[in-house]
């Protein structure tokens, strides 16, 4: 069929169908994805025409406002153009229908966006979505919100989450009811998934290392007990490090508490074991707010940071800088680890490999007054 400009074919009307309303997934949404891939089934060719707009609501089974944001949604991507009294008309060509443009993000659901941790990753994996004209769609955990998105990068998800994650991407049940988009960790790490993370491991061994030289040798360890990469591998790295200095420094405390920040009951075993004779003359709290409650615990004490009991910590908020002391602490590159999400679901989208990527950046010391 052929319109009345020039050799511009119109893509058959017969070709769209009505489609199913999802919980949680604007309708607009819908009908535009499902335009998306009427055109890419079809070939559509640059200058191809939609059929009109009022004929494609009703054979989609939406109303004429829905069809319109749906197309103003393609239009925003620059899939096609428009304008009054010259119809809708492709303006990408077919092969670019394929590139990626949502993805889905999810978080523990106790996870706060406004934290320091959080709102870095945000604002990276936002920035790097701006640049490459991407959508972001905040899904939480339930699968069926992740329908129709390109990638899936799940925030700072437990060792369990993840292996059930690896468990149904293996399987073929994950994919089968998301449209098989690429997923990959961020701020975590697992052998069966990609993921983007710091080095957990080298925090722990470096802050051994700083300790050591600053002339500590009965050092303790503060840290989570929860199921998250992160833990696990700060306290490896921290053993490690202590083993491979062959008692030159040793731990004599440690404190795993159920989250990144200690109870009331965990909070008093502290100062309990910071009042004693015997208390390390140093500290690594594995998280901020765990290096929060080691100042606490050491006033209450009776003692001082860090004359009497050093301390370093893990991430570099604005007010580590001005704690008294200032926090000595292992800055995360956030802002680069939501950017590198954001590249590697592209390439993944793009070349679809089934081998698994994972990139770890270094953490950055900040030397303070805390330690020494």
């Amino acid at each position: 069929m052929t319109s009345a400009q020039g050799d511009r074919k119109t893509v058959p009307l017969g070709r769209f169908h009505a489609i199913e309303p999802q919980v949680g997934r604007p309708l607009y949404l819908l009908a535009s994805d499902a335009i998306l891939d009427v055109l890419e089934d079809a070939s559509a060719e640059i200058g191809d025409r939609l059929p009109p707009t009022r004929m494609l609501g009703d054979r989609m089974g939406v109303s004429l406002v829905t069809m319109h944001r749906a197309l103003q949604e393609l239009a925003n991507r620059g899939v096609i153009e428009r304008g009054q009294g010259r119809g809708t008309y492709v303006s990408s060509p077919a092969s670019a229908f394929g590139l990626l443009r949502r993805i889905a993000i999810t978080f523990q659901p106790d996870a706060s966006w406004s934290d320091p941790y959080h709102s870095n990753l945000l604002e990276g994996i936002s920035s790097g979505a701006v640049e490459n004209g991407i959508e972001i769609v905040i899904a939480h955990s339930r699968p069926g919100v992740w329908r129709r998105c390109d990638a899936v990068i799940h925030i700072n998800p437990s060792s369990t989450q993840m292996t059930e994650i690896a468990r149904l991407s293996k399987e073929g049940e994950l994919s089968a009811a998301i449209g098989q988009p690429e997923h990959l960790v961020l701020g975590a790490t697992h052998e069966n998934l990609h993921s983007i993370d710091c080095d957990n491991r080298m925090m722990g061994q470096m802050a051994v290392e700083e300790l050591a030289k600053a002339g500590h040798r009965r050092i303790g360890y503060i840290g989570s007990d929860d199921d998250t990469s992160n833990s696990r591998h700060r306290l490896e790295g921290f053993k490690d490090c202590l083993q491979d200095m062959d008692s030159q420094v040793e731990c004599v405390f440690e404190l795993l508490g159920k989250g990144w920040h200690l109870s009331e009951s965990e909070h008093a075993k502290l100062v309990t074991a910071f009042a004693r004779t015997s208390a390390p003359t140093a500290i690594f709290a594995a998280g901020y707010y765990l290096a929060l409650d080691a100042y606490s615990a050491v006033r209450a004490a009776g003692k001082r940071v860090p004359s009497d009991i050093a301390v370093i910590g893990v991430d570099d908020p604005p007010s580590a800088a001005v704690l008294s002391p200032p926090l000595t602490t292992f800055r995360q590159p956030l802002v680069a680890m939501g950017r590198t999400a954001i590249s590697l679901a592209i390439q993944l989208h793009e070349q679809r490999s089934d081998n698994i990527v994972s990139t770890i950046l270094p953490p950055v010391m900040i030397p303070r007054t805390s330690h020494y």
